[in-house]
């Protein structure tokens, strides 16, 4: 008897002690998976790092094609363009090719970040299909190899409350930019959530590790500058935008418009020269967009009163 009970008291034990070194291991699997998972999401974003410093656009066009020049919020892929040594130069001087970087939400536990990348040709209208994340239209030149990689896995959507969600309430934007005051973007903000090995709210909550950063890059254009100067004569605003210029050395163009009057945009009488017109007494605000060969663009304005 006495040795069946020693017996039964040490099967408990040793199951216990199993259940409890079977938890740990899996613990620590979790904590090694998501420390993997960290560490991949830094060398992605190193790596984004490295080729948006010396990224270049074609000429006449923006170094980043997605997000586009004045959009606002964040998006789930970034495009541009990277020199390639090994790139033809038919219908691509500068030797360039597309890179994108696109977030994979289908499987909202362990989201992927992909590389695509495929040469540029000045024929293209834009990059091959962005209608899913990868996209197997992303070819090399002779169109039979898929230039895809998964860089970064093991990331959560953003959850807008915890522990209440209970599923995922919205996507994580991985990629804002930030623009200057002529709508150009000089870095790019990224955010990966990535998995963590446990969540401290209990039951519904998903915790996630945030890995961020901010990637500047170092060739892209400038916007132009406008220097706007107006006089009133005989009941007419007389605007004069001549000594605007290009950091780039672009050629410019100009646009102009008078609140309140116009609506719209119109090119003024000389370019950069502006005749209001008769104007009755009050204050008129006038408005100039200088425009470079890029198709960047700054505005300014002045008030004029006429008396």
């Amino acid at each position: 008897m006495e040795m069946m009970v020693a017996l039964a008291v040490s099967a408990v034990v040793l199951g216990g002690a199993s259940t409890l070194l079977t938890g740990v291991a899996s613990l620590n699997g979790t904590a090694d998976r998501q420390s993997q998972a960290q560490e991949t999401s830094r060398r992605a974003i190193d790596q984004m790092a490295t080729q948006l410093r010396n990224a270049a656009g074609p000429p006449g066009k923006s170094t980043i094609y997605s997000p586009a020049q004045g959009s606002t919020g964040g998006t789930t892929e970034l495009i541009f363009y990277v020199p390639d040594p090994s790139a033809s130069t038919t219908n691509n001087s500068h030797g360039l090719k597309w890179v994108r970087y696109c977030l994979d939400y289908t499987t909202p536990s362990n989201e992927k970040l992909w590389r695509q990348w495929t040469p540029y040709a000045s024929t293209q209208s834009g990059p091959p299909s962005t209608s899913t994340c990868p996209n197997d239209a992303w070819t090399d030149a002779t169109g039979l190899i898929v230039n895809k990689q998964v860089v970064a896995s093991n990331l959560v959507n953003e959850w807008t409350s915890r522990p209440s969600c209970g599923s995922p309430c919205s996507v994580v934007v991985p990629f804002t930019q930030a623009e200057d005051a002529g709508g150009v973007v000089h870095d790019i903000q990224v955010k990966l959530l990535v998995q963590a090995a446990s969540a401290p709210g209990g039951a519904g909550d998903r915790a996630a590790i945030p890995v961020t950063s901010s990637l500047n890059f170092r060739n892209v254009k400038s916007a132009p500058t406008p220097v706007l100067s107006c006089r009133v004569q005989n009941k007419h605003a007389i605007c004069d935008a001549s000594s605007s210029s290009d950091p780039d050395g672009e050629a410019i163009g100009f646009k102009w418009k008078r609140t309140p009057g116009d609506s719209t945009w119109e090119p003024g009488q000389s370019g950069y020269l502006f005749d209001s017109g008769l104007l009755t007494t009050g204050t008129y605000t006038v408005y100039v967009e200088v425009t470079d060969a890029s198709g960047l663009y700054t505005d300014a304005s002045q008030s004029v009163v006429i008396p």
